[in-house]
């Protein structure tokens, strides 16, 4: 069974034993060399007949000393171009790089790993057109248009293939931004991923990319899950979810629900919520009820992009369009009067926008108790906090900044002591999708990194 452990830097995390080995380097020499491996369910076996499920691992072979010397020099090389980077790039990842250096000569793939999830975080801080050691070291991976159905509907994707041969496979969820699947940063981080050995599926979700998001997500979730499984190939790789902002809710709901949790091995989630009666009253009143706090201001307008989904929930068109007019008119002058569209709505969205106009925290819990039944059960349907997660099989992998005025951190907390086993990785430094890193976020952030590496095979 995993343990429960913190480190220096008040991290909390769940840390696991028997995982499974990365793509190792080829092999200059014919002697056996054992590596470390995640034993579990359908791929238990090795390529080379060579592996041992949980040995620790052993010295390397001689031939690999030179390899081992030439990472050495590169990694070096590394630390002085990371400060040349901007943005990103500017997370001090010295501690964890020194400390790879110090175990190269071990020779076991939880090092490998370890140096890939350096690459991968210094991938995914360039800009695009930037050369980075993982573009060095990996040939290109190919990148395709894809379909899918979603209720006798085409979709498309992106899929991104690895040059080799694919060591797993990853649905990469977007969250409610307008750029959807053409999300430059998106992209960059499926194509990391990919040089690394991950099939990676970017799906146009249509509720994502058109900025809506509720209860038929779950539905859209799961029809690219199905997509990706049942791929050619697929059945045999590891099969991972990464899920971003309130996406997370329906993605994790979308394996429990639909008999993916014996298929799929990981869902990562960046940044969602737990509790969505709570989430709706911290936006709506700036009270995190999770926490019992409110020292963390919510992002301005952010109650009228949420109303801007829920409009979409339920009602009628004419109900939908009046609230959507009164969306739009608040957020291009937050004291434009709207009593013109108040009146004109039925008494079920009447319901919903009263609730969210409101800001007091006294009158949170009558005007949520008055919501129509529809709205009520809309909001059940995606509130992770309604249901028992003490069976969830897939590990469960939480990233979430500290700094978040969006979702706020108390959240994924909550999350991760719902899940049994669930790791998290606070990161001080990150703003919802901002990240201005702390004394320790890079260590957090490699370690969040190795556990998604984790879960490939050979």
């Amino acid at each position: 069974m995993p343990d429960s452990q913190s480190n220096s830097g008040g991290e909390q995390i769940i840390t696991g034993t028997n995982r499974a080995p990365l793509k190792a380097s080829p092999e200059p020499s014919s002697a056996p060399v054992w590596r470390c491996w995640r034993q579990r369910g359908r791929h238990k076996g090795s390529r080379d007949g060579l592996t041992a499920p949980s040995t620790p691992g052993q010295m390397m072979a001689p031939g690999k000393l030179s390899e081992a010397l030439d990472r050495r020099n590169e990694t070096r090389g590394m630390l002085a171009f990371n400060r040349q980077l901007s943005g990103w790039a500017k997370i001090p990842i010295m501690a964890p790089l020194l400390a790879l250096c110090a175990f190269f000569l071990i020779g076991c793939a939880s090092v490998e790993r370890s140096y890939q999830a350096n690459l991968f975080l210094h991938d995914i801080q360039a800009q695009p057109d930037d050369e980075t050691w993982l573009k060095r070291r990996t040939d290109e991976p190919s990148k395709e248009e894809i379909s899918f159905e979603i209720n006798d509907a085409e979709h498309q994707a992106l899929l991104y293939r690895p040059y080799d041969s694919a060591a797993g496979s990853i649905v990469l969820v977007p969250g409610l931004i307008e750029e959807g699947i053409n999300d430059q940063r998106l992209k960059g981080f499926a194509e990391s991923l990919a040089r690394l050995g991950y099939r990676v599926m970017l799906p146009n979700l249509a509720d994502t990319q058109d900025m809506r998001w509720g209860p038929e997500s779950i539905n859209r979730v799961s029809k690219a899950l199905s997509h990706m499984a049942n791929r050619d190939g697929s059945q045999q790789l590891p099969l991972g979810a990464v899920a971003m902002s309130a996406m997370g809710a329906p993605t994790l709901v979308a394996v429990a629900e639909d008999d993916f949790e014996s298929k799929v091995d990981f869902v990562a989630l960046v940044g969602s919520y737990y509790d969505l009666k709570a989430w709706v009253e911290y936006v709506t009143t700036g009270y995190d009820s999770v926490e019992g706090s409110d020292q963390l201001t919510p992002e301005d307008g952010l109650r009228w992009q949420l109303l801007k989904h829920v409009a979409h929930w339920q009602g009628s068109d004419e109900d939908r369009e009046w609230l959507s007019q009164m969306v739009q008119r608040r957020q291009a002058n937050p004291e434009a009067t709207i009593d013109v569209e108040l009146s004109a709505l039925s008494s079920g969205a009447a319901s919903v926008a009263e609730l969210m106009i409101n800001e007091k925290q006294e009158d949170f819990a009558r005007l949520y108790d008055e919501l129509a039944e529809n709205y009520r059960d809309s909001m059940a349907r995606l509130d992770l906090s309604e249901r028992d997660w003490d069976e969830f099989q897939p590990d469960l992998i939480l990233i979430h900044g500290t700094r978040d005025r969006i979702i706020p951190f108390s959240h994924s907390v909550a999350l991760s002591e719902a899940v049994p086993d669930a790791k998290l990785y606070r990161i001080t430094g990150l703003s919802h999708t901002e990240l201005d890193p702390g004394r320790f976020d890079s260590l957090r952030l490699w370690r969040a990194a190795a556990a998604i590496l984790d879960y490939r095979v050979e």
